[in-house]
């Protein structure tokens, strides 16, 4: 480490550090997210209730009985239903608010845990030597 570490580079080494350790959680979320949708999802089927310009807003009743909406859909996908039409989803009993399109695949939820690995060295680099 050098010697003339002083407050500025240390504000950027703890700010950059800090960034880096939420995209580690971001990624870890999401890999979670899909992994259990894949493990223990079950059908269930929503309805569009309003059209954002690039998704859908879906309505749909969990395995608890209560009614969830979500915002599905957006960059290349679009909208994936119209206004009223159902819609097939993919929901995790023990979260009722998880919810993707089918299929879900698990090859999206590697690439989130490979990103989460790639980003957790470089974090590690960064707290043994900053500089």
């Amino acid at each position: 480490m050098r010697e003339d570490f002083g407050l500025v580079e240390f504000i950027y080494w703890f700010l950059g550090t800090a960034v880096l350790i939420s995209a580690v959680v971001f990624f870890v979320v999401l890999a979670r997210n899909l992994f259990s949708l894949r493990r223990r999802g079950t059908e269930i089927t929503g309805t569009c209730v309003a059209e954002k310009p690039t998704s859908s807003v879906i309505r749909y009743k969990g395995p608890d009985g209560k009614t969830y909406e979500r915002t599905i859909g957006g960059g290349k996908s679009g909208r994936i239903a119209s206004l009223g039409q159902e819609v097939r989803l993919v929901c995790d009993p023990r979260r009722p608010g998880n919810v993707s399109r089918p299929p879900v695949a698990a090859s999206e939820g590697y690439v989130y845990v490979v990103m989460a690995v790639l980003l957790s060295a470089l974090v590690i680099r960064l707290l043994f030597m900053p500089f």
